[in-house]
């Protein structure tokens, strides 16, 4: 959200034209998606095929 926000507010004040503007979004919202999927990862030591342990 900082990124975003830091983004929005240096467009606002003219030092972002809107084409690097919306592509720094794009990359923003990779980042953010490919950030939130690690939360389907198993966690580090732990076997997917043996859910009980």
């Amino acid at each position: 959200m900082a990124m975003s926000l830091a983004a929005m507010t240096a467009a606002l004040l003219g030092r972002l034209s809107p084409a690097p503007g919306a592509l720094l979004q794009e990359a923003i919202d990779v980042t953010v998606i490919l950030n939130a999927l690690r939360a389907l990862l198993p966690a580090p030591g732990k076997d997917p095929a043996r859910p009980g342990t």
